[in-house]
């Protein structure tokens, strides 16, 4: 290659030198609040909500810009956790759909036995009663998942949960996980950063 063909592609270097490596990212920090931004929806992941603490700095899956964090408390040596993930409605991830997403939380159990979905129904959020999602139970002998699946026309938000069988109060406790959430954040920053 010669000095003149090297030209175009050292432009191209320098210019993606220059872009702030924080431009990839699809979240970050906000404020002081100790909290995460989603800059595509608007979402803020708090780092407390009640009881449950934010576990790990939130994630992107599959590389592109739907985000998901992970949460969890103990109680009474028994642990709940919580993954809150917010799609784009055209994502293409297993859990951006309904049906899929039931599919996988019917398939992954400790035991590598399905487990059945045991009550749904509808799920309102009370302080934004224009999102009503699906709320399915699914358990089997020894643990208690939730699916709790929210659309939107802009964003999916899906809210998976986990506890032990034993665990009676757990499920008033993930309701209101559920209804504590930053749902007025959702679709504050829509198209903005697209």
């Amino acid at each position: 290659m010669t000095l003149h063909g090297l030209r175009p592609v050292a432009l191209l270097l320098l210019w993606l030198a220059c872009i702030p490596a924080g431009l990839a990212d699809a979240w970050h920090q906000f404020g002081q609040q100790d909290a995460y931004w989603h800059h595509g929806s608007g979402w803020i992941f708090p780092r407390r909500i009640g009881e449950f603490e934010l576990v790990r700095t939130p994630y992107q899956i599959d590389g592109n810009d739907d985000v998901g964090a992970q949460y969890e408390m103990v109680v009474n040596g028994m642990p709940r956790t919580a993954e809150v993930v917010i799609y784009y409605p055209n994502s293409a991830a297993i859990g951006a759909r309904l049906d899929t997403a039931r599919a996988a939380m019917q398939s992954s159990s400790a035991n590598g036995k399905p487990i059945s979905p045991k009550r749904q129904g509808k799920f309102a959020i009370e302080r934004r009663l224009e999102i009503v999602g699906v709320r399915t139970i699914y358990s089997s002998q020894d643990v208690q998942r939730g699916l709790y699946f929210f659309q939107t026309p802009n964003w999916v938000v899906t809210i998976r949960t986990q506890t032990q069988a034993a665990d009676i109060d757990a499920t008033k406790a993930l309701n209101a996980f559920v209804q504590e959430q930053r749902w007025d954040t959702l679709g504050t920053d829509a198209g903005r950063y697209r």
